[in-house]
């Protein structure tokens, strides 16, 4: 541009990329204290979401038909729902229709209640979900299967693999995927797939979603408040930026890949340390502007007494002030969750053993 002042270098930051670098999974432009700071995050983790001995991590649930199997949740009456869409309006039984959510429902830390269900009918069988047989279907669900079974010739013409439903003898009234319980039956954590900021929440009533707008992830052993915490800190964010597809304003795309590539640190959770540590968190109640000043100050001196590594006391108050998030969600106010996020920023600097200009490195990713 010819108004742009090549001699003024305050907004031009100089740097190196080594060649050997460059090869054929994404390039990272970043600059060396960007590219430390990362590499620091990796080293002082344990595993990565990756690791599927620890998480299940994806989004697999397909109808291959939605217009016809999903559907808005009108009414709820004890175990049935009101159910509707363009082709079908019943009452239903709900154990054969499980509410939906969908990004309107995925808050930062908490999610909200469903306005949608998915016809799902299976039942757990261990790892793995079984579909119920047709007789089974049609005496015990009448109702869901006199609206359905009036469109089983166009549920049997989806596609599978380039064949129809009824080519590869699949059951009429089958899902396209499904996954395991581990997707859905299970407290986990969601997320939206296109965010501009970290937005990972809680889900306790094991909702399910949809392929190709929300991610789960399942913890096998870790505690869940403390995940959350940690993937919703700017840390694993700016981690995680470089190697996702870039969006229109500020947004990328968080596919499965990308996903299980964030860093996890997995401390000792204890519960004699939590205790104390949500005593402090509670002292400070209504005030937690001033904790978030004097962590930035005095580090965890503030908040414990305790002989336990830094790291460990770091991890256990990440994990309580999540949890404090997480529960009184909606009781507190926005600047009250905003100085508990502070909060958590300060401990994962800690965690991952970042000096501030890292950690201002991060925020410019």
């Amino acid at each position: 541009s010819s108004s742009f002042e090549w001699d003024d270098r305050a907004d031009i930051v100089e740097f190196s990329l080594p060649v050997n670098t460059l090869g054929s999974d994404r390039w990272l432009i970043l600059t060396e204290t960007e590219r430390a700071a990362r590499r620091k995050i990796s080293d002082r983790s344990d595993t990565t979401l990756g690791d599927e001995e620890r998480f299940t991590v994806g989004s697999p649930l397909m109808s291959g038909q939605n217009a016809t199997l999903q559907a808005e949740l009108v009414k709820r009456e004890s175990d049935r729902y009101h159910v509707k869409n363009s082709r079908i309006e019943a009452t239903v039984k709900s154990d054969i229709w499980r509410p939906l959510i969908t990004s309107d429902e995925v808050n930062r830390w908490k999610v909200g209640s469903p306005n949608e269900v998915m016809f799902f009918p299976y039942v757990s069988d261990g790892d793995e979900y079984k579909l119920i047989d047709e007789d089974t279907f049609e005496s015990e669900y009448s109702n869901s299967y006199k609206e359905l079974v009036e469109y089983k010739t166009k549920l049997l013409n989806r596609k599978d693999s380039r064949q129809t439903y009824k080519q590869r003898g699949r059951a009429w009234y089958c899902l396209g995927r499904v996954g395991t319980p581990h997707n859905f039956d299970h407290s986990k954590i969601v997320t939206d797939i296109v965010v501009n900021e970290p937005h990972f929440c809680i889900d306790t009533e094991k909702y399910v979603f949809s392929h190709g707008y929300l991610h789960g992830i399942t913890p096998h052993e870790t505690d869940l408040y403390y995940l959350t915490g940690l993937l919703n800190t700017q840390a694993i964010f700016s981690y995680l930026k470089p190697i996702c597809p870039p969006k229109n304003n500020g947004y990328m795309k968080m596919e499965v890949e990308q996903l299980k590539a964030a860093p996890v640190y997995l401390p000792e959770i204890r519960e004699e340390l939590c205790t104390e540590l949500s005593r402090q968190l509670d002292e400070h109640e209504g005030d937690y502007e001033e904790l978030a000043q004097l962590m930035s100050s005095q580090g965890l001196n503030e908040i414990s007494s305790s002989s336990k590594g830094a790291k460990m006391i770091a991890s256990n108050m990440l994990r309580e002030v999540s949890k404090k998030i997480i529960e009184e969600y909606d009781s507190l106010s926005e600047n009250d969750i905003e100085h508990l996020e502070s909060v958590n920023e300060q401990l994962s600097r800690i965690i991952f053993e970042l000096d501030e200009e890292e950690q201002d490195a991060l925020y410019r990713i």
